[in-house]
């Protein structure tokens, strides 16, 4: 098994994440944080569902810290930039969404909740937009599917918390 764990780096130095992982320990929601970055940035959900070039990279995530006795209770996915460039409908983002979820299930990667964040925020060339198409779909698949929850809502946060943005 690779190394697992290392120093953070960029995106999570400077970031929100040692600060989330702080607030949840101490609001006694969890005794351990451990963050897997897997994410790539500009990538599409088609890139992250079983037939996605990407699927498989969370599926041996998960299996790496399987290997580590690491038993992961939470799953945040947090996606959907590109979808309000590539113009991607409900129905598309839906369908891809709950094949990578189930994806997961299947192949024993996973059982715990899945947190599906709000994130459709885009900025190109100054102009700021967001998907409602896209949004509607995060919230289909956190009411379709069993063990998956709402998870934070970041299309309200703007440039001021996006290290691609603003810093």
């Amino acid at each position: 098994v690779e190394q697992i764990f290392g120093t953070a780096s960029p995106p999570l130095v400077g970031s929100l994440w040692g600060k989330l992982g702080d607030d949840l320990i101490n609001a006694g929601l969890c005794l351990t944080v451990v963050w897997v970055p897997v994410a790539i940035g500009g990538t599409a959900i088609s890139q992250w569902n079983s037939t996605g070039e990407y699927g498989q990279n969370l599926v041996t995530a998960l299996n790496r810290l399987a290997a580590t006795n690491i038993t992961p209770t939470a799953f945040l996915w947090m996606q959907g930039e590109t979808e309000t460039l590539l113009g991607t409908t409900q129905a598309e983002y839906f369908a891809r969404g709950s094949d990578m979820i189930n994806m997961l299930r299947r192949q024993g990667a996973f059982s715990g909740n899945v947190y599906i964040a709000t994130e459709t925020y885009l900025k190109v060339g100054g102009i700021a937009a967001v998907s409602v198409p896209v949004q509607l779909a995060q919230a289909q698949l956190v009411a379709s599917l069993p063990h998956v929850k709402a998870g934070p809502f970041l299309d309200d946060l703007g440039d001021a918390y996006r290290y691609d943005i603003a810093g």
